[in-house]
């Protein structure tokens, strides 16, 4: 099942000598295998030596063996290596887990890109739904600004919504207001409501019966799947978001209607509109090696930028972003969770931890990732507090040396330049673009805000701040309330 969820084709056997005839028939058709995933306690064959009989057969391409086992003792490790196998994976596996082993041995062959172009058909589509409004449920920061920027890339206008509750407001606002969302991606944990119960109730909602929701999850199991599709939701993706999968889903779910594709209307204005335009071609054909000059720290032990450049779409900038808010927001360490725990507030330690296991993924961080999946598996399981507390000490410990290596590698962040002088001319058509922007929700107002920012800071004193604050926090209304102020106190006509 988490195979399949993550768009691989699967074939099972039942046994070592089956997968070794099954693989071997394969090969005569010209076909092959790329992975085959092997259980290390087997019947009459185990993994390993299965593994060794697979290296035996002329085989053309060979397939990457991957051990799964529940034993994570060295020496099953050291054995499993020693007989040609690529990876251990302990479980539970996760989804990301099995994404990153097979992203990184496809890659170790393959040259390994960032980023690659998805199907040129699902572009296709998603070209005639441009202008299309999306909704976008989820209480992660982090997952808000990836979110927003990969619907950015193809058109899509983006609203977000903090949990369940105020999405189910703001898709009554936006249905009498006769503007209603095309498509909504739902976070499934969140505080105040939830995904599963967001669904159900937008579904008891005769006017949104047709709306496509698609989840977006971290669990991908069969039953996680299951608990989607009875809450009324049309399909789901695994996080960390993966572009192209997430691009598949709005082609798949979005209606066509009229005022999409080319007849959409423009949602940029003034002397930057062309550029705007989204060009998913020129972003997706960037590479992890054009990151080398912006002082994204490549060495850095236990965080695979290959990988959170790849959840990026290769944008070194954003990625950058990222990892330096990651930074900021994490000087706590774990102990909020310990808080938590200490009190019994087991449903928060639980969100925090989870909140935490996606921000690692998304950066690359792949051993807090892991080490934060366990703590929330622990934690819905409701082992005791002292060994909760104890099971806290790995993920502390890597979180402290990751951030002491983050505050060692990442560039400085350079000093506020302020325009001493601005054109003003050049300044109201910029404060113009940006409120266009801003009234469709639009999150390439940061861009604009940021590459205008020495002028607009000189024309709008500290309105400017009150702009850029609601910008990142993606409160668009408020940063159009606010940037409407400021042009009005520096008597910018907009």
């Amino acid at each position: 099942d988490l195979l399949v969820s993550i768009g691989f084709e699967v074939e099972a056997a039942h046994s070592g000598p089956a997968a070794i005839e099954r693989i071997s028939q394969l090969s005569q058709t010209g076909e092959h295998f790329d992975f085959v995933m092997l259980d290390w306690q087997m019947p009459g064959m185990d993994g390993i030596e299965t593994s060794q009989h697979i290296a035996e057969l002329p085989l053309v391409s060979r397939p990457h063996p991957v051990m799964v086992t529940a034993f994570g003792r060295d020496e099953v490790i050291t054995a499993a290596r020693e007989a040609g196998i690529e990876d251990v994976l302990i479980k539970p596996v996760s989804a990301s887990q099995l994404f990153d082993t097979m992203q990184k041995l496809l890659g170790e062959t393959q040259g390994g890109e960032a980023f690659t172009a998805p199907d040129s058909s699902v572009m296709d589509v998603l070209a005639h739904l441009r202008g299309a409004r999306a909704l976008i449920v989820e209480d992660n920061e982090f997952n808000q600004q990836i979110a927003c920027e990969l619907l950015a890339d193809v058109g899509f206008v983006t609203e977000v919504a903090g949990n369940g509750q105020i999405a189910l407001s703001m898709m009554v606002q936006m249905q009498h207001q006769h503007t209603p969302y095309d498509i909504v991606l739902m976070d499934m944990q969140m505080p105040v409501m939830d995904g599963v119960q967001a669904s159900q109730e937008i579904r008891k909602i005769p006017q949104f019966a047709d709306v496509p929701i698609v989840a977006m999850t971290a669990n991908a199991m069969q039953g996680d799947r299951d608990r989607c599709i009875a809450a009324g939701m049309n399909d789901f993706v695994v996080k960390p978001i993966e572009p192209e999968l997430l691009w598949r889903a709005l082609a798949q779910w979005t209606r066509p209607r009229s005022g999409l594709g080319e007849d959409a209307p423009a949602t940029t204005t003034g002397i930057r509109a062309e550029r705007r335009k989204p060009k998913p071609d020129r972003r997706m054909d960037r590479r992890a090696g054009d990151s080398q000059s912006t002082g994204i720290p490549h060495h850095i032990a236990g965080l695979d930028t290959r990988r959170g450049l790849h959840h990026v779409m290769g944008k070194a900038d954003l990625y950058l972003s990222l990892l330096q808010k990651f930074f900021k927001g994490q000087q706590a360490g774990l102990q909020p969770i310990a808080q938590a725990i200490a009190q019994a507030d087991f449903a928060t330690a639980e969100l925090l931890a989870h909140t935490l296991k996606g921000v690692a993924a998304n950066i690359g961080a792949h051993e807090l990732h892991l080490e934060m999946d366990r703590i929330e598996s622990a934690l819905r399981e409701r082992q005791s507090q002292q060994q909760l507390m104890t099971l806290l000490d790995a993920p502390a410990a890597t979180l402290a040396q990751l951030l002491s290596d983050l505050q060692a590698s990442l560039p400085a962040t350079p000093p506020a330049v302020v325009a001493s002088s601005f054109d003003r001319t050049e300044v109201r058509a910029v404060c113009r673009e940006l409120r266009e922007l801003l009234a469709y929700d639009n999150p390439q107002a940061a861009e604009v805000l940021r590459e205008y920012a020495p002028a607009l800071k000189a024309a709008l004193t500290e309105g400017y701040q009150s702009i850029e604050t609601s910008v990142d926090a993606f409160d668009f209304p408020a940063a159009l309330q606010a940037l409407e102020k400021a042009a009005a106190t520096a008597d910018i006509q907009l």
